[in-house]
């Protein structure tokens, strides 16, 4: 099954938003072909993204395997969109939206433990909840952790906004957002531990080894 989203818009210069994707798509390594004229369709085999650019009429439309992924794709979407031209308004996209609520790629967990792992390395386990953990247990090992930059501050994390994008907390709320890459998944017990460099100066490597347990973190991803 296939779970999808579309967003329509305006743009001047069609031909070079065609072309723009198009570059997108092979600098990501994506099978890109044009579907018919003045459309394209890049993506993999979990996912496709469709550009349509016309005259009166510019498209965007998303299909996946796993509906969880489809806020993601609008976000990247956006910023891709942003970086193409800055003055582009935000996407309306399709679907129903719970405004408010965490983003389903988005998973609370618990610091359980902070160790050091030889001279240059910190070996963190965090507890998370064994239902959300199995998204993790495949091929893509890699997520990224959020959380306060003020860690005295109460947490404020992203949101689904009506566009079907996330909201980003800013200002005093902003979170650091590093990607790590997991060591050891235990499901059973619901943990997972990863490696932390250790660096003079890094917030992360700071914040590991001031004994942050019991503090509550963000994963994102796979």
């Amino acid at each position: 099954m296939r779970y999808r989203t579309e967003a329509c818009f305006f743009h001047a210069e069609p031909a070079a938003l065609l072309e723009f994707w198009r570059k997108e798509f092979e600098d990501h390594d994506m099978t890109c072909e044009e579907s018919a004229p003045g459309q394209i369709c890049g993506g993999a085999e979990d996912f496709q993204v469709t550009v349509t650019a016309q005259p009166d009429n510019c498209r965007i439309g998303v299909a996946c395997t796993d509906e969880n992924w489809l806020p993601d794709f609008r976000e990247h979407i956006d910023e891709h969109l942003s970086e193409f031209d800055p003055g582009i308004v935000p996407l309306i996209w399709s679907g129903r939206f719970d405004a408010g609520m965490l983003p389903p790629s988005l998973t609370l967990a618990r610091v359980a433990g902070c160790t050091p792992l030889g001279a240059s390395w910190l070996r963190m386990t965090l507890e998370v909840d064994p239902k959300s953990l199995g998204r993790f247990a495949g091929d893509n090992w890699h997520f990224r952790l959020l959380r306060p930059l003020d860690n005295a501050r109460t947490p404020v994390w992203p949101s689904l906004n009506a566009r079907g994008t996330i909201d980003w907390p800013d200002g005093v709320n902003k979170l650091t957002d590093r990607v790590f890459t997991i060591r050891e998944l235990d499901a059973d017990r619901g943990q997972l531990t990863f490696d932390i460099f250790r660096h003079n100066g890094g917030p992360t490597c700071i914040w590991a080894e001031n004994n942050p347990s019991g503090q509550t973190v963000c994963l994102m991803g796979p």
